[in-house]
């Protein structure tokens, strides 16, 4: 695994590549001439990765929080598996399965909405009369 890799320094002249201390986060200063499993690695280049690993194209994921500099750019340059990191959804799916009931809700609504509507034609001059339900029952929910 490779932290820190400093884009888009990687995917060109890179870094020196480092092994990190797993105890202090600090560098190793030693050479790098094979990754070993379970061990973490900051800076490089992808020419160096790619040395080192053999591995090219679908082999390798990328993991990105940035969706141009990270996902696109590895993607379409190198044909890496791309993952995109995105920190600001977990407070969006918090927020999300908090209001799940009031999003049904609405979405109930608005299909008993498009009933009401179904039958009228272009001609319809009056609104419907259950359209006054939806309304009250939006201020229900709004409140």
């Amino acid at each position: 695994m490779i932290v820190d890799a400093r884009k888009p320094l990687f995917f060109g002249a890179g870094s020196a590549l480092r092994e990190v201390d797993l105890e202090s986060g600090m560098n190793k200063l030693h050479s790098i001439t094979e990754f070993q499993r379970g061990h973490v690695y900051r800076g490089g280049s992808m020419e160096v990765f790619s040395e080192l690993t053999g591995a090219q194209g679908h082999e390798v994921l990328f993991v990105g929080d940035h969706i141009f500099g990270d996902i696109i750019k590895s993607k379409k340059t190198l044909g890496w598996r791309t993952l995109l990191v995105i920190p600001e959804l977990n407070r969006e799916l918090t927020v999300w399965l908090s209001c799940q009931k009031l999003y049904t809700h609405l979405v109930n609504l608005e299909f008993i909405r498009a009933e009401i509507y179904r039958g009228l034609d272009a001609e319809c001059q009056e609104q419907p009369v259950c359209q006054t339900f939806i309304l009250i029952q939006l201020l229900i929910i709004m409140h």
